[in-house]
């Protein structure tokens, strides 16, 4: 199986979440095979095909710990929805790879921006409104794309 990166650059997230506070993500890019796919966080980047995001229990709390099926939110796509002592902020590195801190560390590249998320309703006759989550970058350009290279593992 491959794998696709999250870059921030033609992608939108669909927020689909029971709140406004919390939310999981899928790509939204209709008439691709990219679109409905969801999307999960692994290795402090996110990716498109993967079965579930990768997490790390420490073994003292491990039987407690939850079993995660996909990747949450919080907010405007800030940090993840972690049980981690500060969280997990998300952000875009100078690279482009929309990204997360290691656990336990607030520690953004200063290269990196955060924030730039817009929530925006795409509306059609034809269909139910849509939200997505999209990302302006400080050029004003707009929305995300996936890895050009496909098939690099999460593991890389």
């Amino acid at each position: 199986m491959t794998f696709s990166r999250i870059l921030a650059m033609g992608l939108s997230v669909l927020l689909t979440g029971t709140t406004a506070q919390i939310s999981t993500l899928t790509a939204f890019l209709p008439n691709s095979i990219l679109d409905g796919q969801k999307v999960n966080a692994a290795s402090q980047a996110f990716f498109l095909g993967l079965d579930a995001p990768a997490t790390y229990c420490p073994p003292v709390v491990e039987p407690n710990c939850p079993v995660a099926s996909e990747t949450v939110v919080a907010g405007a796509i800030g940090s993840l929805w972690v049980n981690v002592p500060g969280g997990q902020q998300i952000y875009v590195r100078a690279n482009g790879a929309l990204a997360f801190v290691q656990a336990h560390s607030n520690n953004v590249p200063v290269d990196s921006y955060r924030g730039g998320f817009l929530n925006v309703t795409i509306s059609s006759d034809c269909a139910e409104d849509v939200n997505v989550f999209t990302w302006k970058a400080p050029d004003g350009s707009t929305g995300m794309r996936r890895h050009p290279n496909s098939a690099r593992s999460f593991r890389e």
